[in-house]
């Protein structure tokens, strides 16, 4: 439209409307315009503005996607730079928990069955003791690989309920990540915090998966190094036993005792016990071998009787391998043991023993030392068949057909080696000669059937008096010859050996044998001699509690006689 034809149209209105509604028909349609004008610069400035947030988002976003990797690459630096499998988990643990006054973190390790702890941070060695990973948090870590327990599912597991009140305090939440390659699942990382500090959960996630992804192979490739090692360890080491249990022994016992002495020191155990249970419905176990560090009478009584309970304990309730404080204390073990490993033994599935291995302190034992120890014991649940059969046969040779007593000869073999052991180490050692009075009378009148019952039931009261002794003494009672019997006992002095000789004899006066509905009343009278005060050699020896026992039956019978005082000019020689 040009300028004339404006002033032209202008021209018309006027003269059609009037001047005034002309002039307020332009000013409105100006003022239109101008609204127009305005609300789309505005638009055009909202739009302007609202470009340049997301730019500054993006920005920062920018900027905290670059700091979170600098922080991963440092930590990947630092992981990187580690060989030992141990310090990169403790290395990655830290980065989670800097400070442990504020949280706490753990590495479990995974082997399709369960987990076992590999390394922790912040938390007290009583919870480390008795710490349970709950066995539905395994299923959603092997499921989801990253997961957040909260509110009562985490305060009212199993986890949460071994931990001190400390830790309590520190956790509001836990996060398990799952280590995952393209074998599988072999490690859970369970931590009270993710980092960034400040940032959403889905970017410490995101932050944590790609991290673990960096980390994993590492991780993997490094323990299984580890693993190797101390594969080719175990081998080295279960060799180790197998050449032991090949070996001859004169005394087949001490296979079992040089076994469990090396298993012992393989493991780091203090002490080794293999406990026996000799009956199907048996509830007191029997150690026949012990082996460990040496202690105090009255402490290693008490040690002793912790085995046995640990044993009794394991067979009840069915639980077996690592046993930690608490379950210590389920079995009654409250003072001296720390830590026990109980490895059952079984034959045609049976139970037929437990090996006990103990620690003071509470250090966990290993997988490797556990895997040691299991296999030990199945190996010494066959070596154990062997070694009974050969005691079994050892023992008929060894032992008098009738009383079950040792024989003549296993007396004389013994009675050479204690005088040698008491002379080299400067300790007494006793001898008791019995003899049961009027024993040819009693065949005489009841037979000799009664003769040898009589001789049987003697036999028993004399081992059971015969172990009146310390538990470290080892008495031998032996058939001498016909009703003769004979007790040595090693380590006792004349008093000790006094007081037993009149507990036989007191014993045996009250004693009452049935036979065929007769009652046979005996008693006996007993000569004592003791080296080195009555004797200085075996025949001397010998020879006084004879005299002493010849004494007794010439006085009366039923009596107990102590030898004279040994003749000052004997000198003692080799026997």
């Amino acid at each position: 439209m040009t300028i004339s034809d404006f002033i032209y149209r202008f021209a018309v209105l006027g003269e059609m409307f009037g001047l005034a509604a002309t002039l307020s028909l332009i000013c409105a349609f100006q003022y239109g315009i101008y609204l127009y004008y305005k609300y789309r610069r505005e638009d055009r400035e909202e739009g302007l503005l609202a470009e340049l947030k997301k730019l500054e988002g993006e920005l920062t976003s920018a900027q905290r996607e670059r700091q979170l990797m600098k922080v991963e690459n440092g930590l990947l630096a630092e992981l990187f730079a580690q060989t030992d499998p141990m310090r990169t988990v403790e290395v990655l643990l830290k980065k989670f928990i800097p400070h442990t006054s504020t949280g706490f973190g753990a590495f479990f390790t995974y082997d399709g069955r369960g987990v076992d702890l590999y390394a922790q941070r912040g938390l007290s060695r009583p919870t480390l003791d008795q710490l349970v990973f709950d066995q539905g948090w395994i299923d959603r870590v092997l499921q989801d690989r990253i997961c957040r327990i909260t509110d009562a599912e985490l305060y009212n597991s199993q986890f949460v309920r071994c931990l001190s009140i400390d830790e309590r305090r520190r956790i509001s939440e836990l996060h398990l990540l799952g280590v995952t390659d393209q074998h599988g699942t072999f490690g859970v990382i369970a931590v009270t915090q993710l980092f960034p500090r400040n940032a959403e959960l889905h970017r410490q996630q995101e932050a944590a998966e790609r991290m673990l992804d960096q980390v994993t192979g590492l991780l993997r490739h490094r323990m299984n190094a580890v693993d190797q090692q101390q594969l080719l360890k175990l081998t080295q080491e279960k060799l180790a036993l197998r050449t032991i249990a090949d070996r001859y022994y004169d005394v087949p016992t001490r296979l079992l005792d040089d076994f469990v002495k090396r298993l012992t020191s393989l493991v780091e155990a203090d002490r080794g016990a293999l406990i026996l249970f000799s009956g199907g419905n048996e509830r007191h176990p029997r150690a026949i071998c012990r082996q460990g560090t040496g202690l105090q009478v009255g402490v290693e009584g008490l040690w002793r009787d912790h085995e046995l309970r640990i044993a009794r304990w394991s067979r009840e309730s069915g639980l077996t391998g690592s046993l930690n404080p608490k379950q210590l204390k389920e079995a009654g073990v409250t003072s001296l043991l720390g830590r026990a490993l109980a490895v059952p033994l079984y034959q045609n599935d049976k139970l037929i023993g437990i090996l006990c291995l103990t620690r003071k302190d509470q250090g966990v034992f290993s997988r490797m030392q556990v895997s040691l120890a299991l296999w030990a014991g199945e190996f010494l649940a066959e070596a154990l068949l062997r070694v009974v059969d050969r005691v079994s046969v050892e023992r008929k040779a060894s032992l008098d057909g009738l009383t079950e007593l040792a024989n003549r000869r296993t007396f004389d073999q013994r009675i050479v080696k204690e005088l040698e052991t008491a002379r080299r180490n400067g300790n007494e050692c006793s001898l008791l000669l019995l003899d049961l009075d009027h024993f040819k009378s009693i065949n005489d009148r009841y037979g000799h059937q009664a003769g040898d019952e009589v001789l049987r039931q003697f036999a028993r009261l004399l081992e059971g008096e015969s172990q009146k002794v310390r538990s470290t003494d080892c008495p031998l009672v032996a058939r001498y010859g016909g009703e003769e019997m004979a007790i040595l006992l090693p380590g006792v002095g004349m008093q000790g050996a006094s007081r037993i000789a009149e507990s036989i004899r007191f014993a045996t006066s009250r004693m009452v044998v049935l036979h065929q509905k007769q009652r046979i009343l005996i008693s006996v009278s007993i000569g004592l001699a003791c080296f080195p005060r009555q004797a200085m050699t075996v025949d001397s020896l010998i020879e006084a509690a004879d005299d002493a026992l010849y004494q007794a039956k010439h006085e009366g019978r039923n009596t107990v006689r102590v030898a004279a005082s040994t003749n000052p000019r004997e000198t003692a020689v080799s026997v």
